[in-house]
C-alpha cells in the first residue's frame, strides 16, 4: 500500500493502469522530488495534484495524455520543477522553452 510510504522523494508509477485517480493517492507526499508517469494513462485532470506537490523537482510524462493547456495552467509556473520529460504527449516544443528560459537551471526532453 502506497500510502503507507509519504516520505518517498522517488517514486516510479510507469503503468498504463496508473490514471488521474490513482495520484490522489499522492496528495500527502510532501517530500516527493522526483516522479516517472511515462505512458500512464494520465491527463490534464491530474496536474492539479502533481502541482500540488511542494518539492517536486523532477517529473517524466511522456506518453501520456497532457495538453498544452493542461501544462500551461497547472505545471509552467510550478517553481520547483526543474526537470520535464513530455516527449509524446501534445506540449509543443515553444511551450517548453518557454518553460525552460522563464528560470535558470531548467531542462527538458521533447
Amino acid at each position: 500500500q502506497l500510502k503507507a510510504f509519504p516520505d518517498v522523494v522517488v517514486l516510479q508509477m510507469a503503468n498504463p493502469d496508473v490514471t488521474d485517480q490513482t495520484l490522489e493517492v499522492l496528495r500527502d507526499f510532501s517530500q516527493l522530488r522526483e516522479l516517472d508517469l511515462n505512458d500512464t494513462a494520465v491527463t490534464d485532470a491530474g496536474l492539479p495534484t502533481l502541482a500540488a506537490l511542494p518539492k517536486l523537482q523532477s517529473l517524466r510524462l511522456k506518453n501520456t495524455k497532457i495538453t498544452d493547456d493542461g501544462f500551461q495552467q497547472h505545471l509552467a509556473s510550478k517553481e520547483t520543477l526543474t526537470q520535464l520529460d513530455v516527449r509524446g504527449t501534445e506540449v509543443p516544443a515553444k511551450s517548453l522553452r518557454a518553460w525552460k528560459n522563464a528560470q535558470p537551471g531548467r531542462e527538458y526532453l521533447k
